[in-house]
């Protein structure tokens, strides 16, 4: 028995698949967690739908780079998130004052 999702049009040839594929266009999933997901989730999240850059968005220099929260909220946001390399990212964080004065 082949059956068609009536949103996307996509082909099953199981009514379970169907099944599961209704609740992905309904995010009805019971593991979906919405706005209480955990930060390396969020993280993960943010990864997969925002472009990386080649630079860094701050100092403009080509290095590694890190995923670095804006506002220091969390939110489920993609505009809320920048690629900065370490060490602009360990400043905006204020991770570098702690390092530099935990050296004495």
């Amino acid at each position: 028995m082949i059956i068609s999702c009536n949103i996307c049009n996509k082909v099953f040839l199981k009514t379970k698949s169907m099944t599961n594929h209704r609740r992905w266009h309904n995010k009805t999933n019971p593991q979906w967690k919405g706005s209480k997901v955990g930060l390396s989730a969020l993280h993960e999240w943010i990864k997969n739908r925002k472009l990386k850059s080649l630079i860094c968005e701050k100092c403009k220099r080509k290095s590694f780079l890190d995923l670095a929260n804006i506002s220091g909220e969390y939110k489920r946001d993609i505009n809320d998130f920048q690629w900065l390399c370490r060490r602009c990212h360990m400043i905006s964080d204020n991770r570098m004052k702690n390092l530099t004065s935990w050296r004495g």
